[in-house]
């Protein structure tokens, strides 16, 4: 019963924060630097490779990668269901999946890691769903951002007036990427974006590129808006 009120509280969290997903036309951002690193992992992919959107939302992501010619592509998010029909979506939580003996070449998670209570439970899970030589791919809010900071005194001084933000929890990006090490994943990259807010700003106005560009990676995995990390599991398990 309580493991069904916490899933209600994460429902209303992320229709609260990303909407109700009832656009079934929309399109991935061609320049947004997850889709990107995406992009950059399927390089390494043959086009009928296993990959998992662990926290789809809309399915976008996955609905891109049909188009590019990726064929077995899963999302998997709480909702019933979503409004694009055309792709495959399963309902399951990202901490919880109901995938048992199969493996997946490519599993992804953006903005997700932050919605789940235990990330090394979570992630552990992930990486016994990977196939040998599988990638991983994370994105999440940064504990350290002033974007989260700002969110942690709502939660904490105004949770009345702000209850979606009750179960979120901001992560430092570094024990993220230490606890995949632990479990036995090489980590490939460690990068973030959107240093600041005029950053954030700037990014659907102007190219935010060039600050993405010349912004140490070091600072923006450590204090950037989001974190990036991929990870790839051994050639033996």
């Amino acid at each position: 019963m309580r493991a069904k009120m916490n899933i209600d509280h994460k429902l209303i969290q992320i229709k609260k924060a990303y909407g109700q997903f009832k656009n079934p036309s929309a399109a991935v951002d061609e320049n947004n630097i997850q889709w990107k690193t995406i992009l950059e992992i399927c390089q390494n992919l043959s086009k009928d490779a296993s990959i998992l959107d662990a926290g789809c939302g809309d399915g976008r992501y996955v609905k891109a990668l049909n188009k590019i010619g990726f064929t077995s592509v899963i999302g998997v998010d709480l909702f019933d269901e979503i409004a694009d029909n055309s792709i495959n979506y399963q309902k399951a939580d990202v901490s919880n999946l109901p995938f048992g003996h199969q493996k997946f070449d490519f599993i992804y998670s953006i903005s997700v890691i932050n919605y789940t209570d235990d990330f090394q439970s979570t992630l552990s899970k992930w990486m016994n769903l990977l196939k040998p030589e599988g990638f991983i791919f994370i994105s999440g809010h940064n504990k350290y951002s002033i974007y989260s900071f700002i969110r942690v005194i709502k939660k904490e001084a105004f949770a009345q007036k702000f209850p979606h933000l009750k179960h979120i929890n901001f992560y430092n990006p570094v024990k993220i990427s230490n606890y995949l090490k632990t479990i036995g994943l090489k980590i490939y990259v460690k990068d973030g974006f959107f240093i600041t807010w005029i950053d954030k700003i700037l990014s659907n106005r102007v190219s935010s590129n060039f600050l993405n560009k010349y912004t140490p990676k070091y600072l923006k995995f450590n204090f950037g808006y989001h974190f990036i990390i991929v990870a790839r599991k051994s050639k033996v398990e």
